[in-house]
């Protein structure tokens, strides 16, 4: 039986893997700035229960821990840095709008802008609404 020949994987060049971290190192500066200009548009306050929130350090597990908090997932690059579509919630109320925690909360707009990709979304600059899912 002859041996099987297995064809070299090729490295990924340096120059790749710079950009690759030049990129990821731009998209954490976009979206420290995305959070900061959530942060202050809801004055610091959860857009779900109305609690005073406080900055802290991801890790640490606080109830009133400020969580910027993407209505869109933030996979979706057309509104991945858009304010319109971030809240401002506390860690509490922010379990229950991911679903980690209870029943999963779902976030109800009363405006809504379109995105580059030309679909609609739910605009967090006006009023938004949280309806339990059963």
């Amino acid at each position: 039986m002859p041996a099987k020949a297995y064809l070299p994987v090729p490295k990924p060049s340096a120059s790749r893997l710079r950009s690759k971290m030049a990129n990821k190192k731009e998209d954490a500066k976009r979206l420290s700035a995305w959070r900061q200009v959530v942060y202050l548009r809801d004055e610091g306050k959860c857009r779900c229960c109305g609690c005073a929130t406080i900055k802290l350090r991801v890790g640490i597990l606080f109830a009133q821990r400020a969580e910027c908090h993407h209505v869109e997932p933030r996979v979706n690059r057309a509104t991945r840095y858009e304010t319109r579509n971030g809240l401002l919630l506390c860690y509490s109320c922010h379990s229950r709008v991911t679903g980690k925690v209870n029943n999963k909360h779902h976030i109800k707009g009363t405006a809504w802008f379109f995105g580059t990709d030309g679909r609609r979304y739910v605009n967090c600059n006006h009023k938004v609404y949280f309806e339990e899912m059963a």
